[in-house]
């Protein structure tokens, strides 16, 4: 099979634009984001937390990207705390502390949030 000259220079020019425009191209870095945790008592089974559930408060929580954990911290009065100006990209979170004697976990152990590129709040729950 013989190739026309004609041809020869069309493939090279569109592999030149290809590369070309395959340099310039780049994503984008993305905002950063917060998790909020909430660690709580669901006294009415709502799922959600309500007036009559029980905040836990002084509750410790572990964030990991992968296996390398990057922040603890303890939840205030009203049984949550943020994580702040995280890059995008997926985490983990688990609690450090010990759940109140009595209670059952019944949400993941070990739930796992993801902050996307345009940096909007995620939330995770520990409801026992």
């Amino acid at each position: 099979m013989q190739i026309s000259p004609r041809s020869l220079v069309v493939a090279l020019l569109f592999v030149g634009i290809t590369l070309v425009a395959c340099e310039e191209a780049a994503a984008p870095e993305g905002e950063p984001g917060d998790i909020t945790v909430t660690a709580y008592v669901d006294e009415d089974a709502s799922g959600s937390l309500n007036a009559g559930d029980t905040p836990l408060a002084n509750f410790e929580v572990a964030l990991f990207r992968g296996t390398q954990e990057i922040a603890t911290a303890q939840t205030s009065a009203d049984g949550r705390v943020t994580f702040t100006d995280l890059d995008p990209g997926s985490y983990r979170v688990e609690a450090v502390s010990l759940p109140p004697a009595g209670v059952t976990l019944v949400t993941n152990p070990s739930p796992a949030a993801v902050v996307d590129f345009r940096g909007r709040a995620v939330s995770v729950d520990f409801r026992y």
